[in-house]
């Protein structure tokens, strides 16, 4: 890497992949089916999306009741708000 070229490092964002573009397809046809469809997803050329770290847990409920089994990477990180209110609790 050059040194005039920009680094970014995104902290709690999720990049959930697919094996092909036909996978993708079925499993947003299925979020979009539920309420899922106020997620905060961001969908990334044909085999992957991002989203918040903390929607991935939301996902993965959602894709286990249809009988797909996700594999996640990584620890999941709670929501900003939940965090918040553990900081709060520390001051105390």
């Amino acid at each position: 890497m050059s040194l005039k070229s920009s680094l970014v490092v995104h902290r709690g964002v999720a990049l959930v992949m697919c094996e092909s573009s036909a996978i993708l397809e079925e499993t947003l046809r299925a979020l979009d089916s539920s309420s899922l469809s106020q997620l905060h997803m961001q969908r990334l050329g044909d085999r992957a999306l991002a989203m918040p770290a903390y929607e991935v847990e939301i996902v993965r409920r959602a894709l286990e009741e249809r009988g797909i089994y996700p594999k996640i990477v990584g620890t999941l990180e709670e929501s900003s708000d939940s965090s918040k209110e553990d900081d709060e609790e520390e001051d105390v």
